[in-house]
């Protein structure tokens, strides 16, 4: 089970027409982002991460 309580929403661009909320979710887990899927646009993910886990999913969507 996730911890929800100490969280922030961080989003990240990505075309994401035609997946669903969990193959998004698989996609950012395998680019080693840390963090539960609640929203996408047709350009954006919206996925909920621990505070301390922001600055590394930057990092690692940023080098993919």
């Amino acid at each position: 089970m996730r911890e929800l309580t100490n969280t922030i929403k961080q989003r990240f661009k990505s075309d994401t027409r035609g997946r669903s909320l969990t193959q998004l979710e698989k996609e950012l887990q395998r680019n080693g982002v840390k963090g539960f899927v609640i929203d996408a646009s047709p350009t954006r993910i919206t996925a909920i991460v621990a505070k301390e886990d922001y600055l590394i999913n930057r990092r690692n969507w940023n080098d993919t």
